[in-house]
């Protein structure tokens, strides 16, 4: 048997939400406990220092304070972290680990591999990304399937390889490329030589987001596809880039004939967004 990695968590909040504390006792509930736990705090201190003094006592946990941007708070909280650490787990505030996540993920890195990459859905099975059924090794190809920020654990090697996350992407980013970070990062260590595995025995559940206007979701989601048109720019062929576009208004023209008017929509906010992160340039509106 493998023996098991030393696992370090940083965990970067936006005025630290209640969700953060659920997430904090799945942590405690680990069967192979952390290092270390840095909360990278982005909003209200007060609520930081609250949810810290809460749970020192349980875990090696301190605050750490960070200017705005998922990106840059993820590589402040990596950089500030003190212990002898193997791989650092980086979720989103608003998931919960299952109680042997870190176990597993610790036994695959030790195994060998650089990353793990772990299955992030709600509790009725739903997600974000239609994963895997089985274990799979992580390429350029199929990343985008295989894995999402929150689910990741990342060896101090692979950290290095990957050079960190690009702060000008992501969400809260100063850039208009609201997403992308993970896979850029993720390709990036891959082209160094790093291996990542996605394991659909590493489950984190995730909240269900709360509803938003149809005016804001046609906006965040053609935020978010300005990402991947710029991970596409920056890391594919001209010719992957082609078929990401072609994919894209093959999506709208089948939209428009059920006469779907909402789908359409959204199906034309990813295209515009896409197009605007393949060449580099936005169009207000």
């Amino acid at each position: 048997m493998t023996s098991m990695s030393k696992v370090a968590v940083v965990i970067p909040t936006l005025s630290v939400p209640c969700s953060v504390r659920d997430l904090l006792e799945s942590i405690c509930l680990q069967t192979l406990q952390p290092v270390e736990v840095v909360v990278v705090n982005q909003g209200a201190q007060e609520r930081a220092d609250a949810i810290v003094s809460e749970f020192a006592p349980k875990l090696n946990l301190r605050p750490l304070v960070s200017a705005p941007g998922l990106s840059l708070a993820r590589n402040a909280g990596i950089s500030a972290l003190t212990s002898d650490w193997d791989v650092v787990a980086i979720p989103d505030d608003d998931v919960v680990y299952a109680a042997d996540a870190f176990e597993v993920a610790s036994h695959l890195v030790s195994a060998g591999h650089g990353i793990v990459a772990g299955r992030v859905g709600w509790a009725d099975g739903r997600s974000r990304v239609k994963f895997p059924a089985v274990a799979t090794a992580i390429n350029i190809g199929n990343v985008w399937r295989t894995a999402l920020e929150a689910g990741l654990f990342i060896s101090r090697d692979a950290w290095r390889a990957g050079s960190g996350f690009s702060e000008y992407l992501g969400l809260g980013s100063n850039g208009p490329w609201q997403s992308g970070e993970g896979t850029d990062f993720l390709i990036r260590a891959l082209s160094e030589g790093q291996t990542a595995m996605f394991s659909p025995n590493v489950v984190l559940t995730e909240q269900v987001p709360a509803p938003i206007s149809e005016a804001s979701r046609l906006i965040r989601l053609r935020k978010y596809a300005r990402g991947t048109g710029a991970v596409y720019r920056r890391n594919y062929s001209f010719q992957a880039r082609v078929a990401l576009l072609a994919r894209s208004m093959v999506r709208v023209a089948a939209a428009a004939i059920p006469g779907s008017s909402r789908q359409w929509s959204a199906e034309w906010a990813v295209l515009a967004g896409r197009w605007e992160g393949l060449v580099g340039r936005i169009r207000e509106h």
